[in-house]
Order: C-alpha cells, then structure tokens, then sequence
C-alpha cells in the first residue's frame, strides 16, 4: 500500500515529536490551602517595653488577587487598606506574588508557602538581596488594650481572633 508524501511526512512529524526530550511543565497547582485571611501582629518597643503596634492581614482570593491591610490604634482598629497583588500558584505549596514594576526596586521576591504546623504559612520575601521570614497565622487578628498586670513593663496593646474561630487541623 503506497502512502501519499505528505501523509508519510506527518507520520514522521508524529513519531519524531514522541521520541523527542521530555519537557517538564510547571504545574500550576490546584490546592487551596492558601485561600482566605491570614494575620501577622508587628511589635514596637517604646521604653524597651514590646506590644503590639499594628496588624497586616493578607487576604488571598480565589480570583487571585491578594489584598494587604493594616490594622492599627490598639483597640480602635482603624484599618487601612495597604496595595493590591497578584498571585499565583508555584505547585502545590508555594504560591508566588507577583511584584508591580513600581515595587520591583524593593521587594525582589515575595513567597508563601505552608508551615507543618496547622493553619500556619511563611511569608519570605527578598528586599535588597536580605531574606526576611515571617510567620503568618489563619484568621482575622484584632487589637485590644491588654490587662493590667501590675508591673511597668506590660504590654500596652494584645491582639485576639476577631471573626470565628480557625478551621479545625483535622479538616
């Protein structure tokens, strides 16, 4: 049975692109385990006593947006809405943001990954060359006046949960 030239030239195409180097993908990942709100409380030290001066939460969205705000007056809780940022997932547990051109002179890499411990991720981001890492934990954090504890060196300022309790490590 004779084939046509161009038929021939296919089946050889076909079989020359099977036999060809494997190229690896990068799969995009399609866990959720980084969807929702997740906090992390920043410190100051006036008169070398630590408390609590302000909050970031860092809600992700299934839309792929990521939207910073801050919380800040101890008990007041003005917020404050900080940027706006893509992401994306790196695989199954990273997820990567994506840096504006405007910012690209400070932050160079900004990643989230899951911590072991439950409804935990690390923030790390690379500023200058200098990796900083930042653990951030599920829910939304509120401030609120801390409880006389009868000494001088007491936190002004403690931060709680302010919406419903975190999911359960067990789900």
């Amino acid at each position: 049975m004779l084939l046509s030239k161009s038929y021939r030239l296919l089946l050889i195409a076909l079989a020359a692109a099977g036999c060809g180097p494997e190229v690896e993908v990068e799969e995009e990942g399609t866990s959720d385990w980084m969807l929702g709100t997740f906090s992390a409380a920043y410190e100051e030290s006036p008169g070398g006593v630590a408390s609590v001066a302000r909050v970031i939460h860092f809600e992700f969205r299934e839309d792929g947006t990521l939207v910073l705000t801050q919380l800040g007056g101890c008990a007041a809780n003005y917020v404050e809405l900080i940027q706006e940022y893509e992401w994306r997932r790196a695989g199954d547990s990273e997820v990567t943001v994506l840096v504006p051109d405007s910012e690209s002179g400070f932050f160079e890499t900004w990643s989230f990954t899951p911590l072991v411990t439950c409804n935990t991720l690390q923030l790390r981001e690379v500023v200058d060359g200098v990796e900083f890492k930042r653990v951030l934990r599920r829910g939304t954090l509120c401030m609120k006046t801390a409880p006389p504890c009868g000494s001088p060196e007491c936190p002004w300022c403690a931060t709680e949960l302010c919406d419903e309790p975190q999911p359960s490590c067990t789900d």
